[in-house]
Parts: structure tokens; C-alpha cells; sequence
């Protein structure tokens, strides 16, 4: 059996220029970047019949996100 630890930080980053839609809304961006974190665990298990089952458990961190 293997269990191995895994920690990721991922930085997005976006930048436009405001524009008006073809509605005629305004658009326009308050913030471009962003950075997420994920810890997670990643375990397999080796069996005789040549069959390899995996376990991944992920937990992902937004702190800008909206949603609960």
C-alpha cells in the first residue's frame, strides 16, 4: 500500500481591459488575481490479479471565493 501526501498552491491571474457588451452593459474587472491552495492524499493499493485501486481525497481553499 502507498499513501502519499500532496500540497499544491495555484496563483491565477487575469487582466482586461473595461469594455461595453453588445447589450450595452459595462464590464469591468475589480480583481485579476487569485490564489488557491489543495492538500490532498493519494493512496493505491498493488493486488495480485494485476488490478491497481486508487484513493484520492482532495480539499480545496479558495479564500475569495462566494460560495459556501
Amino acid at each position: 500500500m502507498v499513501i502519499e501526501p500532496q500540497a499544491q498552491v495555484i496563483y491565477q491571474g487575469v487582466q482586461q481591459d473595461d469594455f461595453t457588451a453588445a447589450n450595452r452593459a459595462r464590464v469591468s474587472q475589480s480583481q485579476g488575481d487569485d490564489i488557491q491552495t489543495r492538500l490532498g492524499l493519494h493512496s493505491e493499493w498493488r493486488t495480485a490479479v494485476h488490478v491497481i485501486p486508487t484513493l484520492d481525497l482532495n480539499y480545496y481553499h479558495d479564500p475569495h471565493s462566494t460560495e459556501n
